[in-house]
């Protein structure tokens, strides 16, 4: 079937379905874990609309439903997999959140430790130099 004689889907209307590959090869690509958040983020909204969209009364699922009734058990595998999809992206945003604030906690105790160990090697250095620089008479 060409693409001028293709029946048009519900699928067709779904903006989201269009962008979710960019939104996702954004999100895989990501190094940067302070990032990770506003990349999450509108993810979440966006996919909580969309399942909300899709199960809703009128949504792709209803339609699927009336006009396939077969594909009903795939259907409910779908409903139950945005439930499992949304608490591991609620999950991985908790996990991230927790990351960048160990890891600001780890950058602080980092900087603490050399900032001491820097104090302690110069006070180390002086205490040898005045020993054996310093002429305290008589020795």
């Amino acid at each position: 079937m060409s693409d001028n004689n293709r029946r048009t889907t519900p699928w067709d209307d779904m903006e989201f379905h269009k962008t979710l590959p960019e939104t996702l090869d954004r999100i895989a690509v990501a190094n940067d874990l302070e990032r990770l958040p506003e990349l999450l983020a509108p993810l979440a909204a966006d996919l909580e609309a969309h399942f909300a969209e899709e199960e809703g009364p009128g949504g792709l699922f209803e339609q699927l439903r009336a006009d396939a009734p077969h594909t009903d058990p795939k259907v409910q595998g779908f409903e139950a997999e945005h439930r499992a999809l949304l608490a591991a992206l609620r999950d991985l945003r908790t996990q991230t959140d927790e990351a960048v604030r160990l890891r600001a906690a780890v950058d602080e105790a980092r900087r603490a430790l050399v900032h001491r160990l820097r104090r302690h090697h110069a006070a180390e250095e002086a205490l040898v130099l005045e020993a054996y620089t310093q002429d305290i008479g008589g020795e």
